[in-house]
């Protein structure tokens, strides 16, 4: 729609024209909606809008670009890695593959977009720049939100009720506060402003919103989060003004302020109406009651586009994640290796196919599969190959091809029969030898049989180096959740918070992948309970921390017994034991001498333990005795160098010993 000029006849002579250009598109649209599944709604809509005239070449080109219907494809992207933990194998060897897939649905990929509309003219001023002021408010505070993780940018239209004119007084910024300034419309000591002639707001605002996905090269099934918040006032179709009826444009501005609501994911709209008459005609316009408010009313704009936002940070949830592995005829899925158990297993002849299928996950988190094959009698290079797919709530999809997993076999289990006669040569030569061995047995035992053996003692000196490939730990992570854990940080974050978030980066340095390493974890507050068993699987550990709740106390010998009690006993398994408790407050409602004396225990059964206080209100002297080692009791003053000291103790877990335990 074009924006109106000054002079009604201009408007009147466009009209005829833009009438014609809209049937024409509206027809186009169908044509895409009923042909698109063929490939060939691009040929008709052209040759209807008389800009495209085929050829062979370009039907050919243009069928397979669009097999596939826009609006159908999630925007919702994945990731994934495969890992071969043996590459090189012998026929009778088998390798395990370990498969990590990450979906990642992104929040507002084109950022935050906000376009706010105000009239040359309005009554009550004041209000309107309250509302708009606690508006931008909000989108200060929440452009600082770190789990928004996106960007916010502001507009600002000016638009003439009169003539219909817009102006852009404020160009697409993510200097939010710069939109104070630019709310500069006066104050209407006369009638009150025509309803009407808002075409040219909307114009502009629509070409702010191309221009933003333009740029952020938004595609049809990508996310966006655009909103304009609109002030307007007006009566009526009854409207009258010094005996004038002014209300004649009311449903032209109605109809244009729907346009305007189809063309963002939200329209907020303001009436600065002098009395109830004065917002007569723009009750009418919100297809949404809680995104209209008027004059008295303050500070439901903020409120509700605070609201908007906030459900942007909760994350999307998924309908489905697929992984899907396929393994080539003459390679074999050695039966039950699989963790977890795939879902569906299919051979036929074209190989065998893994299915695992997780429904309705959240996004954060990684799926995680490991499963081994064995492969052929022959000698080769073999591939499996491997999909994600991906299902949203909306059921658009997407598929992601996978990086395929590859293995040689070079060599059989057995070396060649011909090798085995070599070792019969050497009877040929013992019996020459026999005769001359007699006298010199006997000259050697008259020799010794006189001395009697002495004791002989050797020095040596031996350690242990600990090579990174030998280094091995099973590592229980031991979390205070008790509810003064709930306390703020100086950076904002709870404690708890920080102790979470310290704790997922400290998983992300074990090296999990190969499985060497293991993790569990515990919260402890009135008692305490395994959150999750001693596992390699990441993502069971991440969503085993965000499950944590908190309650009253801080029983400390109960966090050190459970803590031992996650690392169970395993007699074949080489590994460091370790323990790593963490703690804001003093043991109760048992003493802390009970929790060092269950440490004591432990340390004697070769168990490293390493703990860490918050804050002031700390059993220190029991803190430094359950630790294995005084150096190894670290204390933070404001939870806010966990990560670093979680580093830190990774750093200082040893290879296991090869020596025999006390």
């Amino acid at each position: 729609m074009r924006a109106i000029g000054n002079s009604n006849a201009r408007s009147k002579s466009m009209h005829g024209a833009e009438a014609e250009a809209a049937r024409s598109t509206k027809l186009v649209r169908i044509v895409r909606r009923v042909l698109f599944p063929l490939g060939l709604a691009s040929l008709v809509a052209g040759a209807l809008s008389g800009t495209f005239e085929p050829d062979a070449e370009q039907v050919s080109a243009a069928a397979p670009a669009l097999a596939t219907p826009r609006g159908l494809t999630t925007s919702c992207q994945g990731s994934s890695t495969t890992d071969v933990i043996t590459t090189t194998l012998r026929t009778c060897d088998e390798t395990e593959i370990v498969v990590r897939a990450e979906v990642v649905c992104p929040v507002c990929p084109g950022g935050i977009n906000v376009v706010f509309i105000f009239p040359e003219l309005v009554h009550d001023l004041n209000w309107l720049r309250q509302e708009a002021f606690g508006v931008i408010d909000v989108l200060q505070a929440r452009s600082r939100d770190e789990y928004l993780n996106t960007d916010i940018r502001v507009a600002v239209i000016r638009y003439n009720e009169m003539f219909g004119g817009a102006t852009t007084r404020l160009y697409l910024t993510d200097n939010v506060a710069a939109a104070r300034g630019a709310v500069n419309v006066m104050e209407d000591l006369g009638c009150f402003p025509l309803l009407g002639f808002l075409d040219g707001a909307v114009v502009e605002t629509q070409k702010i919103i191309r221009d933003a996905h333009e740029e952020a090269g938004l595609g049809d099934d990508d996310r966006t989060c655009d909103y304009a918040v609109l002030f307007i006032e007006g009566t009526g179709p009854e409207g009258m003004c010094a005996g004038f009826n002014i209300g004649l444009n009311a449903a032209r501005a109605i109809r244009a302020a729907k346009n305007l609501e189809r063309s963002v994911d939200e329209l907020l709209i303001g009436c600065p109406g002098a009395d109830g008459a004065h917002c007569e005609g723009p009750r009418g316009i919100s297809s949404n009651p809680r995104n209209y408010t008027e004059a008295p009313r303050v500070g439901v704009l903020p409120r509700r586009l605070d609201d908007v936002i906030e459900a942007l940070v909760d994350p999307m949830i998924l309908r489905r994640v697929t992984i899907r592995q396929d393994l080539p005829p003459s390679v074999t899925y050695v039966a039950d290796s699989a963790a977890p158990t795939p879902g569906v297993v299919t051979a036929s002849a074209e190989g065998t196919r893994l299915e695992w299928m997780w429904e309705r996950p959240r996004v954060e988190g990684e799926h995680e599969v490991r499963y081994r094959v064995a492969p052929p009698e022959a000698t080769g290079i073999y591939t499996v190959t491997g999909s994600l797919e991906i299902v949203d709530e909306m059921n658009r999809r997407r598929d992601v091809p996978m990086t395929p997993a590859v293995f040689g076999v070079d060599a059989p289990c057995f070396p060649p029969a011909t090798e085995t006669p070599i070792p019969s040569a050497t009877p040929t030569t013992t019996p020459s030898r026999t005769p001359t061995t007699p006298p010199t047995a006997t000259a050697t035992a008259t020799a010794t049989s006189t001395r009697e053996p002495q004791p002989l003692f050797l020095p040596i000196a031996l350690g242990e180096l600990c090579d990174e490939s030998r280094r091995a730990a099973d590592v229980v992570l031991v979390i205070d959740a008790s509810t003064s854990m709930l306390e703020a940080t100086g950076a904002g974050r709870t404690k708890l918070e920080a102790a979470l978030g310290a704790a997922r980066t400290f998983i992300g340095t074990l090296n999990l992948a190969m499985g060497r390493d293991r993790a569990a974890i515990v919260s402890f507050n009135s008692g305490a309970r395994i959150v999750q068993p001693l596992t390699d699987g990441r993502g069971a550990l991440e969503a085993a921390l965000a499950s944590i709740d908190v309650a009253q106390q801080t029983c400390l010998p109960c966090a050190i017994e459970v803590g031992v009690l996650a690392l169970g006993e395993d007699e074949v398994r080489v590994s460091t034991r370790t323990l790593i408790v963490l703690t804001d407050g003093r043991s109760n409602p048992r003493p802390a001498s009970e929790a060092v004396d269950r440490a004591a225990d432990a340390k004697a059964d070769a168990v490293l333990i390493f703990t860490i206080g918050i804050g002031e209100e700390l059993d220190v002297d029991a803190l430094e005795a359950i630790a294995s080692e005084p150096d190894y009791f670290f204390r933070s003053a404001d939870a806010g160098d966990l990560d670093a000291i979680y580093a830190e103790i990774g750093s200082l877990i040893p290879c296991p010993t090869f020596w025999p335990r006390p």
